[in-house]
């Protein structure tokens, strides 16, 4: 809920122009698309005016090792994504190395990955 108060505020002054939200998601390797957490961020996002498909575009990768979130995050910071959204220590550590100026928001969750 923090987290998508924070993008909430962040968001707000441009999602009256039409601006599509690009967040990029790195969680641990499986299939992170079913965490508990993502279904929460999406719920609060939606709660906030944010849909998917009109003005907010997740990507959200499901990856086998932590090793494929580096090329990812690369791109996230090419791309200039709107922020990165992490879950865990290690897919945040990986999101600091590829940018210093994009917004890294962390995500603590207790679920496993199904």
């Amino acid at each position: 809920m923090l987290a998508t108060a924070f993008l909430a505020t962040a968001f707000t002054a441009e999602a009256q122009q039409g601006k599509i939200y690009r967040i990029g998601i790195l969680g641990p390797p499986g299939k992170v698309e079913d965490l508990p957490t993502i279904k929460g961020l999406r719920e609060g996002l939606r709660e906030a005016g944010y849909l998917e498909g009109k003005n907010l575009q997740l990507n959200i990768p499901n990856v086998t090792t932590y090793d494929e979130l580096r090329p990812i995050a690369k791109d996230y910071a090419e791309k200039r994504v709107d922020a990165i959204v992490t879950f865990g220590a290690t897919a945040t550590g990986i999101a600091r190395e590829a940018t210093k100026e994009l917004p890294i928001i962390f995500i603590a969750s207790t679920s496993s990955v199904l």
